[in-house]
């Protein structure tokens, strides 16, 4: 279905439209910028979701949502009505693609109005981009060129204070998801690799020191999780994948390692130790030697 081509002047008969597919589809959560339905499949397991719309201006990649046999329109976010019509939104590497801060902010505030429990956000975590820069490194997704929006855990926490602030009813925390303990880790590249690249391999891209340990925070994504009035915040972060907490839902600052923090960063290590051991020694398992 395609709703974004209707005229302006038909904004109420739009309006009715879109809640008409809601209602009569069953739909209970939106993903925004689906892309090709990854995210509405994470969110119905994630989340007991009964059934997606994903929601994207790009035809394309509605096209490619619906291939994978998801529900998905090609739609204008701004012109979803300003009313309660899913339990939940998820934006899921969406807001990174977005140029403009008041978009940004347009859409995490229209997501909070149609959604009656919670909005679940995740995008790259690009609060180490200057920490790797000093040491000559940096996170592939850091120097894209589809990545116009490197926004940190401060500006989006600027984002959501501003809209509680406003008088959005939301509560909100942030967290960090899987710890980047060292330059191994195939996420970090050296400076001088291209723009637009994936996975580092180093029979492609410049050398790199891959024995950088970082004693700062670097990880793969920042998490956001907002619920709405009536909607219990502590609960639903049991359902979420996360190994820090940036900022609680009562404002409060994490400054330190968490002790899951800690023990992901001891394994991390371990893993890369036996793995280069294993390329040292040649081990094919643990104590068998070729």
């Amino acid at each position: 279905m395609d709703l974004a081509g209707q005229q302006d002047n038909g904004k109420s008969d739009k309006d009715t439209e879109f809640r008409r597919l809601i209602e009569t589809a069953s739909i209970d959560y939106i993903d925004f910028g689906c892309s090709k339905g990854g995210s509405l499949a994470f969110a119905k397991t994630r989340f007991n979701g009964h059934r997606g719309l994903g929601i994207d201006i790009d035809q394309s990649k509605v096209e490619k949502t619906i291939a994978a046999g998801y529900d998905a329109i090609r739609y204008d976010i701004h012109d979803i009505p300003d009313e309660k019509l899913v339990r939940f939104v998820v934006l899921s590497h969406f807001l990174e693609h977005v140029p403009g801060n008041a978009d940004v902010k347009d859409f995490i505030r229209k997501a909070c109005t149609i959604s009656n429990e919670f909005v679940y956000i995740q995008q790259p975590y690009f609060d180490a981009d200057p920490y790797l820069f000093e040491r000559g490194l940096k996170l592939f997704w850091s120097d894209w060129s589809g990545h116009p929006n490197r926004m940190t855990s401060l500006e989006l926490w600027l984002v959501l204070r501003d809209l509680k602030e406003e008088g959005l009813p939301i509560t909100f925390s942030l967290h960090a998801y899987r710890l980047i303990p060292d330059s191994s880790d195939p996420r970090i590249h050296p400076l001088a690799s291209p723009v637009n690249q994936f996975d580092y391999t180093a029979d492609v891209h410049p050398p790199k020191d891959q024995f950088v340990q970082f004693d700062n925070n670097v990880f793969y994504e920042l998490i956001c999780l907002i619920t709405l009035p009536g909607f219990d915040h502590v609960e639903q972060l049991k359902k979420l994948r996360y190994n820090r907490t940036i900022i609680d839902s009562s404002g409060n600052m994490n400054t330190s390692l968490e002790l899951r923090q800690k023990v992901h960063l001891v394994r991390e290590i371990g893993r890369r130790m036996l793995e280069k051991l294993k390329d040292v020694f040649s081990i094919v398992g643990i104590g068998t030697r070729k």
